[in-house]
């Protein structure tokens, strides 16, 4: 539950524009709880918006031991 908090903030963080901000709560939010995977899709999203897809791609593909059909992971994997 406590992880599902610093998700939350983190995405706040992203749509204010706080990159690395978000990048620290999505950290955060992975480390309480390394099953949550929408602490991934933040994590990786705000690489994204850093330019930094390489460690993105690093960062999906721990999202998909969380859930290997999540179609947003597949979809990041993508692009």
């Amino acid at each position: 539950m406590i992880g599902q908090v610093f998700s939350n903030r983190a995405q706040c963080h992203i749509y204010l524009g706080a990159l690395s901000e978000g990048l620290e709560d999505a950290d955060k939010c992975i480390e309480l709880d390394p099953t949550f995977l929408k602490g991934y899709l933040r994590k990786a999203k705000v690489q994204l918006l850093m330019g930094n897809y390489e460690i993105a791609l690093a960062t999906y593909v721990e999202g998909l031991k969380c859930d290997p059909n999540n179609l947003e992971v597949l979809d990041g994997l993508r692009r």
